[in-house]
């Protein structure tokens, strides 16, 4: 019986496959110990045995630890054998109570006592997954290892414990022993699940020994289906933690396909739920199927760690939004600066309360500045602002928020936030600057006086900071600007005087000679100038001061001396503007001396020195100018119609409109008709080339001499092909049926042609379409723009009376008075500009009730200005309504009898109401 007995124990022993009743009973207490005193050892033996024949082995465990206990002491061979079995089922009872610390102990005895038994590879494995399961890692991959010299453990057998050995390397950080485990696992199986979790922990290793760029290799392993890694938290989170090391090392790219691989929480718990789900229903399939031990407690395994990773996802704080952010930090130093900024926008707009959303509106601002989309950043910088007011970048975003409106053209909109910053917190990190800033917009929109408040605000609170010497001559800038030059040359003196290593101390003393310049001291401008030439021979500037030495000379009669001056310009500058204005006052010069022949020499040599980059039709119209003054009729229509020819399709060649304004009517002085034909055939020929803005120059030459009987067609397309001249001329034709199209037409020659003599017609006729609009603030600002562009033309003239008209209109009595009053002060706008404004005048002050002064101006009108039918018929009848309003009938019955006197009024339409008033008051 008892050999039966331990036929059994062995045979058991050698098949045991540990099915669902034993080690599997999960979440079981293990039984309270029964009672043995009074029970003997074979009753023991024998419930153990059927405990054991039934994988029972949760309730077992008290029956063999007693046998173990009674039967050590036992000397006999039969009995050491048995022992040897009990021994080893003592190991697994202890590991399905989980006992595992426990368990090592027991299979640890077990291989001491009974080395040569036949069950001692399984418990050796046994004893190191024990010590595995209790993380004594060190020891357990010891047991690994020695296991491992047993050759014969082959196949899939040997991958999976060097699987384990790796891992207990993982625990440990021993990554010079992991690594090569790891990789061992891979190239060892094609079990993706094994492959998956050993390429997880390669991850981490690689970065650990120094060859991150090997994670590449495991990209495939990495997201195969069937791999494990992608659910697991501790991967998830070391790759978190390897990207943030790569990214630290500069090592962008690989960190941002280190922060790709993580998969955020949601998505991870997610999966975890659903792989545990997964293996739930595997291992109730392989329990049926009594599938061998080794591949059910695996399987088991990877629940009870899903679960814990479920667990840990679930109490620990979300890092979604915080690897979103850290993807969009990699996207910028990797210089993906719009993949960034949709990276951060996103990270605001779906999560504008998470913690992160600071850093994530922050970036998005930063980046949409960088990228200059300006409405985007002052959105973002407006929003930063109200939703973090005490966040940790709000001084910052301020600063830069003021520079995106300046930026967009909001430059009031940028001081209205500087100076609100400021004064709610004087003492703001970048207080010095924004008052700097506040007042370089003020000096960009010309509101100098407040800019010099500014300025001034700026030295006295913050005298020692470099915003403040910055400021000094930007002070300075403004007196020169306003006009106000003796204030200008003392503090652009001064600047220099504290500041003369500042990097604005050179421009500070050029600027002095302009000032003297405006104070017309040309002598002390030119010793200025001088002096500077020779302190700074090689300034940018230099070119700068010659023109205005140039500018001098010439104001002093020196004309010799102010060519030479003019002629050095190119020598120092690449400018184009200023190497032209130096070219054309010289040929002025030329013209003004009579010198035709050096003049057609001069602009020649300049055309074959600059060809296209110069004002070459501009040029070419002077040389013809000079050949005709030199009697050469001839030269002059030849190189006319050779410029016309070349650079007629050119609209920003300008030059070809005064030649096309010339060339007709100096060929009629030479041949006494026009040329139709020609101008024809070039019309033709444009037609034929398909050579738009040449063909609307000829129809706007034929089309002005009364040559062209068919309606001209002109479209919004044509806009863009329209030199200036051109625009004018189609935007008056189609001014009545599509003012909008005229509208675009002026526009463009404001905004691409505002040095030519073009703008002035189209600034003026801009404003009466904002008059007629409704808008006259607008209409008031674009009259005061051609003021300031061409202050003496007649254009500027009539601009300034039509803002004391619409002044007046406002109520604005006062400020329309000094329009007026403004018009009568330039002598080149006299004509019949001056006795409107004087009835205007006298208009203002009747309607302020002040009819006496106001009687004086009407009575100026008439008196003066007899010949201005209109202004002499109206000034009259008001002079009459001032009278009468003073009571005084005579004095109206008077003045309306010399006004019906006067035969040159007789067609006015004031003489027959001056008629019937008379009548009423005889």
């Amino acid at each position: 019986m008892r050999r039966a007995k331990t036929v059994v124990w062995r045979v058991v022993g050698g098949a045991v496959a540990l099915w669902a009743g034993g080690i599997f009973a999960r979440a079981q207490e293990a039984p309270a110990a029964p009672d043995f005193s009074q029970t003997n050892t074979s009753q023991i033996e024998a419930q153990a045995e059927m405990m054991v024949r039934g994988q029972n082995f949760v309730p077992a465990l008290p029956y063999l630890e007693e046998l173990v206990k009674r039967l050590t002491a036992t000397e006999s061979p039969e009995v050491r054998a048995k022992l040897g079995s009990l021994q080893y089922y003592l190991g697994i009872a202890r590991m399905a109570n989980r006992l595992f610390a426990e368990a090592a102990e027991a299979f640890r005895e077990f291989l001491e006592k009974f080395p040569q038994h036949d069950l001692a590879r399984e418990a050796l494995e046994y004893r190191a997954d024990c010590l595995r399961a209790s993380q004594n890692y060190q020891p357990a991959a010891e047991a690994y290892a020695q296991l491992l010299k047993d050759t014969n453990i082959r196949g899939a057998d040997r991958i999976f414990v060097q699987a384990r050995m790796a891992d207990c390397y993982v625990r440990l950080k021993d990554w010079q022993n992991a690594v090569p485990a790891l990789e061992a696992v891979i190239l060892g199986t094609s079990d993706p699940e094994l492959r998956g979790d050993a390429a997880k922990s390669l991850t981490q290793g690689y970065v650990e020994v120094g060859t991150p760029e090997k994670i590449f290799r495991l990209l495939t392993l990495l997201s195969a289906k069937g791999s494990r890694a992608r659910t697991d938290v501790e991967f998830n989170l070391n790759l978190l933690s390897s990207a943030d090391k790569m990214l630290g090392e500069g090592k962008h790219g690989l960190a941002l396909y280190m922060y790709q691989l993580v998969l955020p929480t949601e998505a991870l718990l997610a999966q975890c739920k659903q792989a545990r789900e997964e293996l739930a229903a595997t291992r109730e399939r392989m329990v049926k199927e009594r599938a061998p031990f080794k591949r059910i407690l695996a399987v088991t395994q990877r629940m009870d760690a899903l679960e814990a990773q479920e667990k840990t996802i679930s109490e620990a704080e979300p890092y979604t939004v915080e690897l979103r952010v850290r993807i969009a930090k990699a996207l910028f130093d990797m210089s993906r600066r719009w993949e960034a900024l949709w990276a951060f926008t996103r990270i605001w707009e779906q999560f504008p309360d998470n913690p992160q959303a600071e850093q994530a509106l922050s970036g998005a601002f930063s980046l949409a500045g960088e990228l200059v989309l300006l409405d985007r950043a002052i959105g973002f910088g407006e929003a930063y602002l109200a939703k973090f007011p005490e966040g940790s970048s709000k001084d910052q975003i301020g600063l830069e928020l003021g520079k995106a409106y300046t930026a967009a053209g909001q430059s009031q909109k940028a001081i209205d936030h500087y100076i609100k910053i400021v004064d709610a917190n004087p003492q703001h990190t970048y207080a010095d600057q924004m008052l700097f800033l506040a007042g370089y917009n003020y000096f960009m929109t010309e509101q100098f006086p407040k800019a010099i408040e500014c300025f001034d605000r700026l030295a006295k609170d913050f005298a020692d900071k470099e915003p403040a010497k910055d400021g000094a001559y930007w002070r300075a800038m403004c007196f020169l600007f306003s006009e106000k030059y003796a204030e200008g040359k003392k503090a652009f003196a001064e600047f220099v005087e504290k500041h003369p290593d500042s990097g604005y101390a050179e421009d500070a003393r050029f600027r002095v000679a302009a000032c003297a310049y405006g104070l017309l001291d040309f002598a002390g401008a030119h010793d200025i100038l001088i002096k500077f030439i020779d302190q700074f021979p090689q300034s940018h500037l230099r070119s700068e001061a010659l023109v205005l030495l140039g500018d001098i000379a010439g104001a002093q009669g020196r004309l010799a001396d102010s060519i030479n001056y003019f002629k050095q310009v190119h020598r120092y500058t690449a400018n184009m503007s200023h190497i032209n204005y130096a070219a054309f006052q010289v040929g002025k010069i030329q013209e003004m001396e009579g010198s035709y022949a050096d003049m057609e020499r001069w602009f020649q040599e300049y055309l074959d020195t600059y060809g296209l980059r110069g004002q070459y039709t501009e040029a070419i119209w002077r040389i013809g100018f000079a050949r005709k003054n030199l009697g050469n009729p001839k030269g002059m229509l030849a190189i006319y119609l050779d410029a016309l020819k070349k650079y007629g399709d050119d609209p920003a060649a300008v030059g070809i409109d005064y030649i096309l304004d010339q060339w007709p009517d100096e060929y009629m002085g030479q041949s006494g008709q026009l040329p139709e034909k020609e101008m024809r055939e070039e019309l033709s020929t444009a037609r034929v080339l398909k050579q738009r803005t040449r063909e609307l120059r000829w129809l706007m030459a034929l089309q002005k001499r009364g040559l062209l009987k068919d309606e001209v067609k002109f479209a919004v397309e044509d806009i863009p092909k329209s030199s200036p001249a051109i625009l004018v001329w189609a935007a008056g034709l189609v001014l009545d049926k599509q003012p909008q199209l005229a509208e675009l037409a002026y526009q463009r020659v404001t905004e691409e042609f505002g040095n030519t003599e073009w703008v002035e017609p189209a600034l003026l006729q801009l404003a009466e379409m904002r008059v007629k609009q409704g808008k006259p603030d607008e209409a008031l600002a674009m009259f005061e723009r051609i003021f300031k562009v061409v202050p003496t033309s007649p254009t500027a003239g009539r601009a300034i009376k039509r803002m004391g008209d619409l002044l007046m209109e406002k109520g604005k009595y006062d400020e329309a008075i000094k329009r007026f009053e403004q018009v009568l002060e330039v002598k080149e706008w006299r004509g019949e500009i001056w006795p409107e404004s004087l009835l205007k005048i006298g208009d203002c002050l009747m309607a302020q009730g002040k009819l006496r002064e106001a009687f004086a101006y009407y009575q100026r009108v008439y008196v003066l200005y007899q010949h201005y039918a209109r202004w002499t018929a109206l000034a009259y009848l008001r002079s009459a309504t001032v009278s009468e309003k003073l009571g005084v009938k005579a004095d109206a019955i008077t003045q309306l009898k010399e006004m019906l006197a006067l035969e040159d009024l007789k067609d006015t339409p004031e003489y027959q109401e001056a008629r019937a008033r008379l009548e009423k008051l005889q």
